[in-house]
This record gives C-alpha cells, sequence and structure tokens, in this order.
C-alpha cells in the first residue's frame, strides 16, 4: 500500500512534466522491489528555502557501495543495473 503524508500547502516551483515522470519513475521502482504487502511512504521535509520530497520503501535496498557508486559525479544511467 501507499501512505501519502504530504502536505497539501507544500508549494515547490518545478515543470511540473518533468517533476511527474521523476515520481512516477521513483515510484514504480520502489514498488518494484519492494516485498508483497509492504508499505510505501511519500512525505516532504521542509527547510528555509528547499523542499524535499521523499519516497520510502521496506524493499530490498542497496549497498553502501551501490549509493556511492551512483551518487558519483562520474555515473551513466547505461552502467544501471537489477535492484
Amino acid at each position: 500500500g501507499v501512505v501519502n503524508k504530504l502536505d497539501e500547502e507544500v508549494v515547490v516551483f518545478a515543470d511540473p512534466d518533468l517533476i511527474e515522470v521523476a515520481v512516477r519513475n521513483i515510484l514504480n521502482n520502489a514498488a518494484k522491489f519492494s516485498y508483497a504487502g509492504s508499505f510505501i511512504s511519500i512525505f516532504c521535509e521542509k527547510t528555509n528555502d528547499h523542499v524535499h520530497m521523499c519516497i520510502e520503501d521496506q524493499g530490498v535496498g542497496m549497498s553502501e557501495d551501490q549509493i556511492k557508486t551512483i551518487l558519483a559525479d562520474s555515473y551513466s544511467i547505461t552502467k544501471s543495473k537489477l535492484g
């Protein structure tokens, strides 16, 4: 199931089409790699001048090395792996 904890008062100025594609892709991956019967939570964290949209799942996760690899400046999407 999906738990929506988004505050309706959060306003973000961004390209709606690009945001929709990004959120849809993240939600699809969260669902694809989550265990049956688990939950996906959607929430925002606000700071003075930023909004962090968070999508949290209870899936298979990633190792520290996988996270470092995809966050590296040299990472290319063509090197992505299952999971």
